[in-house]
C-alpha cells in the first residue's frame, strides 16, 4: 500500500498508546459485552430479516478464549485481581439504564488515593462541582481537586501527574479543534472553576508543582538536512494509583466516554487494596501491585529516556522520591525544545502566530538537542491564552455553530 505522505520529505506525527489484554475470567466478560452488543445490533439494524448470524454462548473454560491469542512475551502476564468496566447505554446495548462503571471507578479511585496520581489521556474535559449549571457534567477534575486541596491542607507528600497531548489531533484552524483546546485549558487553567485557579485562589502561597504537573511529549528528527519536532499524540486512556490499581481501556476523560449514553467504552481495573509487590513509597517500603508498579515505571522511564530494566531506572522506583527527577528531566526538555523550535505551541499566544512564525528551527541551538531527555515535556500552559473566548468557539457562519455544545465535549 502506498503512503499518501512522502515519508522521506514530510515529518509524521508519532502517537503513544496503551492496550491490555486479560485471560480469565476477565476474558470471558469481555466477550460477553460482545455478544451483548453484536446481538443488539442485530436485533435493531435497519436491514433486519437479512442472514444475520446471532452469537451465543461461551466456552466452558473462560481462559480458552484468550489461549487463541498470542502471548505479549516482553512484558508477560501478571496475576491480579480484575474487573471489565464499560460506559453502554440502551442505544448501543440494549439496557435500559445507562451503565457508567468506568465513570465511577475513576472517581472512587482518585478519592481514595494515599499516594499518587498518575493519568495518561487523551482528552481533559471535565468541570469541578462550584461551577454549577456546568458543561461538560462529568466531574473527574473535581474528584482530583479535592484530593489535592486535601493533600495540600494536610501537608501531605502527594502527587499527581497527567499527560495529554499537545492539542487535539487536527488542523488548528479548525473551529472543532479550537472549540475541544479552550475546553481543556478551561478545565485546567483557565477561568475560575479550572483545577489549577481553585487550587491557587484557595493556596495563593503554594507552588502547586509540588502537588501537580500536565505533561505532554514530544520527539525531534531530520528529514533531508532538515530538523523537525512533532508531539507524541497521547491516544492512551489509563489511570494508575498508588501502584495500586491501574485503569486501562477506550474512555476518555469527557462527558462522551464517562456518561454511558453516549459513546460506548470498555476499560479493565486491576489490583488489590494491599498489593504483593516489594517496593518503596515516600520512602517507606510497602507491598504494590507488581503489574502497576512495573508499568507506571516503565511509562516514566519513556518521558525521561531511561532504560526500564537498567539500574538507572531505580530512581523511579518511588514514584514520590521520582517525582522531582522527572519534573527537573521535562523541565529542561522544553526549554530546550522552546530554543531550538520557536514555532511550537509553548511560544505561541495569538492564532495570528501560527502563520507568521516561520516553522524552521534555529540551526546555532541544534547543539542542545543532545541534552534532551525522553520524550517528556510540560503540557503548554500559555498556548493561546491571548486569545479571546469567541476566537475559540464556532461562529454563526460555521458549521460547527449549529452542533449542540455537547458532542464536542
Amino acid at each position: 500500500m502506498d503512503s499518501v505522505l512522502d515519508r522521506q520529505s514530510v515529518p509524521r506525527m508519532p502517537w503513544h498508546d496503551i492496550h491490555m489484554q486479560v485471560d480469565g475470567p476477565a476474558a470471558a466478560d469481555v466477550a460477553s459485552n460482545f455478544i451483548q452488543r453484536w446481538n443488539h445490533a442485530i436485533r435493531t439494524s435497519q436491514t433486519f430479516g437479512k442472514i444475520k448470524p446471532y452469537l451465543v454462548g461461551l466456552p466452558e473454560d473462560p481462559s480458552a478464549i484468550s489461549k487463541l491469542l498470542p502471548t505479549v512475551n516482553e512484558i508477560g502476564f501478571r496475576d491480579c485481581e480484575c474487573q471489565v468496566l464499560r460506559s453502554v447505554a440502551s442505544w448501543s446495548s440494549g439496557i435500559t439504564e445507562p451503565e457508567t462503571s468506568i465513570y465511577k471507578a475513576m472517581r472512587a479511585v482518585i478519592t481514595n488515593a494515599k499516594h499518587f496520581i498518575y493519568i495518561e489521556n487523551q482528552y481533559f474535559i471535565s468541570a469541578l462541582k462550584s461551577n454549577t449549571g456546568r458543561q461538560p457534567q462529568n466531574i473527574i477534575a473535581d474528584a482530583i481537586y479535592q484530593r489535592l486541596r486535601s493533600a495540600i491542607i494536610n501537608k501531605e507528600e502527594f502527587k499527581c501527574v497527567v499527560v495529554i497531548p499537545v492539542f487535539p489531533a487536527g488542523d488548528l484552524n479548525s473551529v472543532t479543534t479550537r472549540y475541544i483546546i479552550k475546553y481543556v485549558y478551561k478545565t485546567i487553567s483557565r477561568r475560575k472553576h479550572s483545577v489549577l485557579q481553585k487550587l491557587q485562589e484557595e493556596f495563593p502561597n503554594q507552588n502547586l508543582e509540588d502537588y501537580i504537573i500536565f505533561l505532554s511529549m514530544r520527539n525531534y528528527g531530520e528529514i533531508n538536512g532538515v530538523m523537525h519536532t512533532e508531539q507524541v499524540y497521547i491516544h492512551a486512556k489509563l489511570m494508575i494509583v498508588d501502584d495500586q490499581i491501574t485503569i486501562c481501556g477506550s474512555a476518555n476523560i469527557n462527558d462522551r466516554s464517562l456518561l454511558g449514553d453516549r459513546d460506548s467504552e470498555i476499560a479493565v481495573i486491576t489490583g488489590t487494596e494491599e498489593g504483593k509487590y516489594d517496593s518503596i513509597l515516600g520512602g517507606k517500603s510497602t507491598k504494590v501491585s507488581e503489574f502497576s508498579h512495573t508499568l507506571r515505571k516503565r511509562l516514566w522511564c519513556d518521558l525521561v529516556g531511561i532504560a526500564a530494566n537498567s539500574e538507572q531506572a531505580n530512581v523511579l522506583r518511588d514514584p514520590i522520591a521520582g517525582y522531582q527527577f522527572l519534573l527537573a528531566t521535562v523541565k529542561n526538555n522544553t526549554e530546550i525544545y522552546k530554543r531550538v523550535f520557536p514555532y511550537i505551541p509553548d511560544n505561541i499566544r495569538l492564532l495570528s502566530q501560527l502563520n507568521e512564525i516561520k516553522k524552521e528551527s534555529i540551526i546555532s541551538e541544534h547543539r542542545l538537542l543532545k541534552d534532551i531527555r525522553g520524550y517528556g515535556v510540560l503540557f503548554p500552559m500559555d498556548f493561546l491564552i491571548d486569545e479571546s473566548d469567541a476566537s475559540m468557539s464556532p461562529k454563526v457562519r460555521d458549521a460547527e455553530f449549529l452542533v449542540p455544545r455537547q458532542c464536542f465535549l
